[in-house]
């Protein structure tokens, strides 16, 4: 398979890309999609994952054979390219005390990345009762990307700073992953032993040139940067997983498990400035660091499953651990060691499930490293060595009923989580307009949804279908914020209905409409820090027209009304999209699309969000 296409957007379906592409029988590591049609598969672009206008290419095949009848051979490999051009202009502003901070951010970015995969996956029928699959993947990656800001912060007493930063970014990429699965089948039912190892290593080196003249107002002041900026990464994992799971009797079910995973994190920072010659070799140590972080985390649990009629519980227990040795070229070790008790339970009755999780999560790489990162001087990260993982515990009830009589589907869920020592980001922003973060731990933090969705069909003779959709996604988050060591709690509420017409005729002609409300309210328990509310509205046209049987016509209209607006951006805007295909190849297998994106050329995507600024 093969594409090409400036159309923002993924050149296939994923399921196409399963199929035709053959990921089926290799299976992949990490899908991500970037949420305006954009999709990746193991760092590989299929079309449109990026940021602004893109040119995406790429191509490749996957092989499959099978050997003597006990050895199935799979070989792949896929390139993939994105060309970008993004501008951004973002506005924010900040409220505590009487002080607004107000800045302005231009942004102007041209990107270059390229990518290959090629892997092979082994199936071994070692017996008739013992199967071992083996997949091997390597990925070669390169970026280019030129950036430049241009930044004006102001306050009540009028401008602080303007800055210009031009930023070249370099990074080469290699990722090892592999994993190894032994699949024994029993002849008592029910009983059943999982055996999986999975084992990554990924290297990256990055070089970051930037060259920084900002203009300070309050005092008048003028300061310069030039550096490189070395960001060194290696990071190695080895997950290793058993489960064993036995049927003791008709109605209790008893399952076993225990997982390990070895990590090595390198990050080896190197700051340096030009000499006279222009060369980047005057090391800077106090924004140079070498950082590793080595340990293991695991997980044992056990738990019981019991089945009667249509009520089934299952009480679990877990024991967890973290231990890691933080090691620092400029200061003295850091040795963490945490045990956490996981309890666990799931009841069931009918359509409805309530269970109980809980769960623990090391700190970010990122957020432990100390050296400062300067490349935005007046947006300053550092990082803090002694957080401490994160302990959640998490509650969901769900329930589920298709009324087949009726053709009527609900869907209801809430869900309920409270996380002890999260990560948060403390600020400081000084008379200047400079800001600086530091991340640190806090209790405290909780949130609380729900999910409703309910659909009706209208069956109606000669395969023609009418359907309507209403959902609602709601959540209510407390968080803490903390802004030149004021602390305050900070809720956030979030409530978004939407509804959905869809008419089919016979699946030649297709007509769905939708449209959505989305409503945000912030509320600071300080009076040091100001609430906001802001609300937009979201619709959604789409027609399809099947003609004969190879030939489909398609259009689609976007719309988005945003009363919050913002200087600069527009209140609202459009986005058309057509496209006709035509199908060919045995089994409907050949697609040949002509796709026209953005007819309206407005190009442009806005938002308001709103949160404590990390």
């Amino acid at each position: 398979m093969g594409y090409g296409n400036n159309l923002n957007k993924a050149a296939f379906a994923f399921t196409d890309i399963r199929s035709v592409g053959g990921f089926n029988r290799s299976g992949w590591g990490n899908a991500n999609g970037n949420g305006t049609g954009g999709l990746s598969i193991d760092k590989v672009s299929f079309g449109g994952f990026g940021s602004g206008l893109m040119t995406s290419s790429g191509g490749g095949g996957n092989f499959n054979t099978v050997i003597k009848k006990k050895v199935q051979f799979n070989l792949y490999y896929f390139y993939g390219a994105v060309a970008s051009d993004y501008d951004e202009l973002r506005n924010s502003q900040q409220l505590y005390k009487d002080t607004l901070l107000n800045t302005r951010q231009n942004m102007q970015q041209q990107s270059d990345t390229y990518a290959h995969m090629v892997g092979n996956k082994v199936q071994f029928a070692l017996s008739p009762k013992l199967r071992l699959d083996f997949k091997t993947t390597f990925i070669f990656t390169k970026e280019n990307t030129s950036q430049l800001f241009n930044v004006n912060s102001n306050n009540n007493n009028g401008p602080l700073n303007t800055s210009n930063n031009d930023q070249q970014n370099r990074n080469n990429g290699f990722t090892y992953m592999s994993w190894l699965k032994l699949m024994p089948t029993f002849t008592k039912k029910g009983r059943t032993l999982d055996m999986f190892n999975a084992t990554t290593i990924d290297d990256s080196k990055t070089n970051l040139f930037n060259k920084v003249n900002n203009v300070f107002f309050q005092p008048p002041a003028q300061t310069t940067l030039d550096q490189l900026r070395r960001n060194d990464t290696k990071n190695i994992s080895s997950i290793s997983y058993v489960r064993y799971s036995d049927m003791l009797n008709e109605r209790l079910n008893f399952s076993t498990g225990l997982t390990i995973n070895y990590f090595d994190n390198q990050n080896d920072i190197g700051t340096f400035y030009p000499d006279m010659n222009e060369q980047y070799l005057i090391g800077v140590p106090a924004l140079s660091e070498d950082f590793s972080r080595t340990g293991a985390r695991s997980d044992a649990t056990a738990a019981i499953r019991w089945k009667s009629k249509k009520f089934t519980i299952g009480p679990g227990i877990g024991i967890g651990s973290y231990i890691a040795k933080n090691t620092f070229s400029t200061s003295d070790p850091v040795k963490q060691n945490f045990f956490f008790v996981l309890p666990s339970f799931d009841i069931g009755y009918g359509i409805f499930n309530l269970s109980y999780q809980t769960s623990f999560r090391e700190p970010a790489m990122a957020n432990l490293q100390p050296v400062a990162n300067n490349t935005n001087p007046l947006f300053i990260r550092k990082g803090n060595p002694d957080l401490k993982p994160a302990y959640s515990n998490t509650l969901n009830l769900s329930m589920r009923k298709y009324d087949t009589k009726r053709f009527m589907t609900y869907n209801i869920g809430f869900n309920a989580s409270k996380v002890k020592d999260a990560t948060i980001i403390s600020r400081t922003v000084n008379g200047a307009g400079v800001q600086t973060s530091f991340p640190i731990n806090s209790s405290g933090i909780w949130n609380i949804g729900n999910s409703l969705s309910f659909q009706k069909d209208w069956k109606l003779a000669n395969n023609r279908q009418i359907s309507l959709v209403a959902s609602n996604n709601s959540s209510l988050n407390q968080s803490l914020v903390m802004l030149n060591q004021i602390k305050s709690d900070f809720q956030t509420l979030s409530i978004r209905p939407s509804a959905e017409i869809r008419i089919n005729l016979n699946d030649k002609f297709e007509l769905n409409q939708a449209y959505s409300l989305t409503h945000y309210r912030s509320n600071y328990e300080s009076k040091e820090f100001t609430s906001q509310a802001l609300t937009y509205h979201d619709s959604k046209s789409e027609l399809i027209f099947r003609m004969a049987d190879k030939l489909v016509w398609e259009t689609s209209l976007d719309y988005r009304y945003n009363p919050n607006n913002i200087p600069g951006l527009l209140k609202d805007y459009y986005k058309w999209n057509a496209a006709v295909t035509y199908i060919f190849l045995k089994g409907r297998r050949g697609q040949l699309k002509l796709a026209v994106n953005d007819i309206l050329d407005q190009n442009i995507i806005a938002s308001r969000p709103f949160a404590k600024i990390p």
